[in-house]
């Protein structure tokens, strides 16, 4: 079941203009008509506006008219233009920098025919896409209107209405932002203005042997420019599913345990009793301790019958393929401008879980002595019984995780700014059930104490589980600083350098205490990182700089990591990209 309200005040963003070749025929200012380009397709530019201007910029200038020309009085003839050619190339609004063209686009009637509700579910269904076989692959680069995050929080609760474009860039565009080539990139143009109040409540049930899963989400959203507040709060759970559930076997392979119990041997060669053997016509290593044991000391005629064919049972209902569990998950974001110059933003998130798994019924190994009242035996015999008296073996987990992200963007001259940064906290404990301790029964048993009988019901207040407990924290923080921008102009174009440096710090405690023993661990890590990019255009059509080759530019980019402990990696780059004609790129990279 979805269910799902929001998205009011609507409005789309401004129109984005591609790269144009537009030709105008005109006979005069007020009457001018766009023409097809030169490729077909016709002018998104208003051209009553932009001829407009032009002319009017005609009539201010002398340069177009004759040398001392005095200017149009009222009544004269309106000047005519025979043929005007417009040529330009209007970046995309959000568009992210430098010369690598997208490889796939998603306008919003895309991104709507996906049919989801929030950025995360949007980037999970582009998952094809956004793959890399490059270095480690993982997670793509994550960009918004263009311009660096301080994590994927900040962005993955929005909603997928707010969204003007998506743009997904190949690994060559992350060096453009200080990111190593090794993730593509992916880009959300976000609408300039939109507001949404959302609630969406999500459950799911199989027709058979399943889980039942349940999720509640409140949300609201709203960008106007540059200024950008989002609130999402959201509750999941979901029930425990057992092997019983799935129809598999909860019979342990190797392990002769049961509620009623299985006896073995303790001599070298295996035997329970050589008597029994006698008895059963052949060697008995393992038999089946009859139902009437529980209430009466049994013959070792009586054994006979289970000779060689132990009880088994089937404990699927108390182990689970999935733990049941619990989520609550709080998410703001707030982004305004805090100059004229730049723009800052700032996430907090809070997420607490916990869950609760079943491991099976605990199994206890009890050793009757020779001459226990209880037992016909000769010999020592050992006893495996699953012990149901104190229910199953438990498992429960419980934590929560903060994180405080933020950062500022901005542009001074021709260097476009970043910095950003985020510290992020979890704590976690694990509590369990580690078997059952037996020492207290097994003294009474050894002691032939009167009534005991280790084949019935076994006293509760001399069982007890073994706990286990582990806490642990983990801490991540992180601040990176990003500039790009020209460094000089060329024939072909532009010089542009991207240079990032920044620090990342890692630790991770732990405490685990599991059947009275201790264990610590207390690990860190601190690394410095910087990176330098160069890109240097060779080639260029529009700049008429060997117009024959089309756009080609090269890249350079070095990089250098520290790390506590170890020492310092470097990696070197370099390669081509190159667009011979419009529709066609080709990159080239080592």
């Amino acid at each position: 079941m979805l269910a799902r309200h929001g998205c009011d005040a609507h409005h789309p963003g401004p129109t984005e203009t591609p790269d144009i070749s537009v030709k105008y025929l005109s006979r005069t200012r007020h009457g001018l008509a766009p023409a097809e380009s030169d490729d077909g397709r016709m002018s998104s530019l208003r051209p009553r506006s932009v001829v407009a201007s032009l002319s009017a910029l005609a009539l201010a200038s002398p340069a177009w008219g004759q040398a001392g020309e005095a200017p149009r009085k009222p009544g004269d003839p309106e000047t005519t233009v025979s043929e005007l050619v417009v040529t330009g190339s209007a970046p995309q609004a959000g568009a992210v920098v430098g010369d690598v063209p997208a490889e796939l686009q998603l306008f919003p009637d895309d991104i709507q025919a996906y049919g989801l509700s929030s950025v995360a579910e949007l980037l999970a269904q582009l998952s094809p896409q956004t793959r890399t076989e490059r270095g480690r692959g993982g997670a793509p680069v994550v960009l918004v209107n263009g311009r660096r995050t301080a994590g994927f929080a900040e962005i993955r609760d929005l909603p997928t209405e707010a969204i003007q474009r998506v743009d997904v860039l190949p690994e060559e565009a992350a060096l453009k932002y200080g990111y190593p080539a090794t993730q593509r990139v992916i880009n959300f143009v976000l609408k300039r203005e939109f507001r949404a109040s959302t609630v969406e409540l999500t459950g799911r049930a199989p027709t058979a042997g399943g889980r039942v899963n349940g999720e509640a989400e409140l949300g609201y959203f709203r960008v106007d420019g540059d200024r950008r507040v989002s609130l999402n709060f959201e509750v999941s759970g979901s029930s425990a599913l057992t092997e019983a559930e799935r129809e598999l076997s909860g019979v342990v392979s190797g392990r002769l345990f049961d509620p009623i119990g299985n006896v073995r041997g303790l001599l070298p060669d295996g035997q329970i009793d050589p008597a029994l053997s006698a008895l059963a016509g052949g060697p008995v290593t393992v038999a089946a301790v009859p139902a009437l044991a529980a209430t009466r000391a049994p013959t070792l005629a009586e054994f006979t019958t289970g000779a060689g064919r132990p009880n088994q049972t089937d404990v699927g209902r108390f182990r689970t393929l999935l733990p049941e569990t619990r989520t609550a998950t709080l998410n703001a974001v707030v982004s305004t401008p805090l100059t004229e110059i730049f723009t800052g933003s700032l996430n907090a998130t809070l997420e607490a879980t916990d869950s609760e798994s079943l491991l099976g019924l605990p199994g206890a190994t009890l050793i009757v002595p020779t001459g226990h009242p209880a037992s016909p035996f000769a010999q020592p015999v050992a006893v495996d019984r699953y012990i149901t008296a104190l229910g199953p073996l438990t498992q429960s987990r419980e934590g929560w995780t903060g994180r405080l992200g933020g950062g500022l963007n901005g542009d001074v001259a021709r260097w476009r700014l970043s910095l950003t940064g985020a510290y992020e906290r979890e704590e976690t404990r694990v509590e369990g059930d580690a078997g059952l301790n037996v020492a207290p029964l097994q003294a009474q048993i050894t002691a032939r104490a009167p009534g005991l009988n280790p084949f019935g019901a076994l006293p509760a207040d001399l069982l007890a589980f073994r706990a286990s407990d582990t806490r642990s924290t983990s801490d991540n923080a992180n601040l990176q600083g990003v500039a790009s921008g020209e460094l000089l102009s060329v024939p072909a174009g532009a010089l542009r350098a991207n240079l990032r440096a920044g620090a990342t710090y890692l630790a991770f405690d732990s405490r685990a205490e599991r059947l009275g023993v201790t264990q610590t661990t207390d690990l860190s890590r601190t690394a410095y990182n910087g990176q330098v990019s160069v890109d240097l255009p060779l080639a260029s059509a529009r700049a008429d700089v060997l117009p024959w080759l089309g756009e080609l530019s090269a890249n350079l980019n070095l990089a250098a990591e520290n790390l506590s402990d170890f020492g310092t990696l470097t990696t070197v780059g370099y390669g081509v990209n190159w667009r011979p004609i419009t529709r066609f790129s080709l990159i080239a990279s080592m």
